[in-house]
């Protein structure tokens, strides 16, 4: 199945604007039907603990996969940090540097090609680190050049 991915675009020129960000969450029929067995799944889990008359949200009398989609799409929400709208080997090179933009570098989590298991703080960190050793390495060889 097509995967629909969002997307992140500027604005205006006024780099103070807020860019807009469309996650694309639920776009895929794949997607949908994921979300609509993951509300049945729990469901059933609930019923174990809580009673089978409780559900409040999505509802009980929402019962196709359609209807579940539709209700996930309504109250669902990411938890998890988005990495990899400028994935290394996409977007930027080894270097962190924007391919095809000269002395553009990105150093952020959008260099991840795929989200770690853990929180990105730590692996972010890791990347600025190795970045700013890359451009004090760079820094040192054009001083030494003058």
């Amino acid at each position: 199945m097509a995967r629909c991915f969002g997307q992140v675009r500027v604005t205006s020129a006024d780099v103070r604007d807020k860019p807009a960000i469309d996650n694309a969450y639920l776009t895929s029929a794949e997607d949908r039907l994921v979300a609509a067995k993951g509300l049945r799944l729990t469901r059933e889990i609930m019923c174990e603990f809580a009673g089978a008359n409780q559900e409040v949200l999505p509802g009980p009398e929402l019962t196709t996969d359609e209807e579940l989609a539709k209700a996930a799409e309504q109250v669902g929400t990411s938890i998890f940090h988005p990495v990899g709208t400028c994935a290394m080997g996409d977007v930027v090179d080894s270097s962190l540097g924007v391919n095809g933009v000269q002395g553009l570098k990105v150093c952020d989590a959008s260099v991840m090609p795929r989200i770690t298991s853990g929180n990105t703080n730590t692996p972010t960190m890791a990347i600025a680190e190795i970045l700013a050793g890359m451009l004090e390495e760079e820094w040192r060889h054009n001083r030494t050049k003058t």
